[in-house]
């Protein structure tokens, strides 16, 4: 999942994005909540290890893309930590048994003490869950990741970096302390495809994370030919259309 704070609205664009948050706000307050559950997938093998809880947002007329969705929220940090509470208790509830369950945080609704008495209550009672920490670019984000991370670390939640290599993503040694899981963005599979030599990087990441015990995933396998890519490179983990649509669950 992949948020961008800012986003600098175009004026004349204004009537929908206040039509877009007032359905938002409906959402919220019909707790009209949806979530696909991606499958997580071993590479070797091809079972289903896990799922990854994506929000979706449905209205009468349509959807709203989640990127804008985020964008919007991030907008109004005190409803987007509203939102995401009553969001996560759906993904938790309606979750595949079973199985792992990652879940987006973004560091915004995760940066303060009374949002970490709040994840700490929820998480600490809950079994198999992953939680997937949201990069962004800006300072203040890494600042509010690390609160997240230590908050987690205590809490002995294994937590995965995600989209490594994505455009939007600042690399950090520090979150590599605790990480029980990196997520490699697809990026890769577009970079890999045009330069070869950018395989050295992942393989002395794949390296480094075995000798740590980290889980490698790779992100966005769509084609046979990314996945004969992650099993040359020896990658345990993928996620991707290529294994199959997720599970949807969704309120009316």
């Amino acid at each position: 999942m992949k948020t961008i704070a800012d986003p600098k609205l175009d004026v004349f664009q204004l009537p929908k994005f206040w039509e877009d948050y007032k359905h938002l706000e409906r959402i919220y307050r019909d707790k009209a909540f949806a979530s696909e559950y991606q499958p997580i997938v071993s590479i070797r093998d091809k079972e289903t290890v896990a799922f990854e809880a994506l929000a979706r947002f449905y209205t009468k007329g349509g959807n709203i893309q989640p990127d804008r969705a985020f964008t919007l929220l991030h907008n109004d940090p005190g409803f987007f930590f509203e939102f995401e509470k009553e969001l996560k208790a759906f993904q938790i509830r309606n979750r595949p048994d079973s199985h792992f369950l990652f879940l987006n945080f973004d560091a915004h609704v995760f940066s303060r003490e009374i949002h970490a008495e709040h994840w700490s209550h929820v998480l600490r009672d809950e079994k198999k869950i992953v939680c997937e920490l949201i990069e962004n670019t800006d300072y203040a984000s890494v600042e509010d990741s690390k609160f997240c991370m230590d908050h987690l670390l205590e809490l002995g939640v294994p937590f995965a970096l995600d989209d490594i290599g994505g455009k939007n993503n600042l690399f950090c040694f520090e979150f590599l302390k605790g990480a029980s899981y990196l997520k490699f963005d697809r990026q890769w599979l577009k970079i890999l495809r045009e330069d070869s030599s950018y395989e050295e990087i992942l393989k002395g990441f794949l390296t480094f994370a075995k000798k740590k015990n980290i889980h490698c995933i790779l992100e966005g396998i769509e084609t046979q030919e990314d996945l004969k890519l992650a099993e040359r490179l020896k990658f345990p983990l993928g996620q991707g259309f290529l294994f199959k649509y997720g599970i949807l669950q969704s309120v009316a």
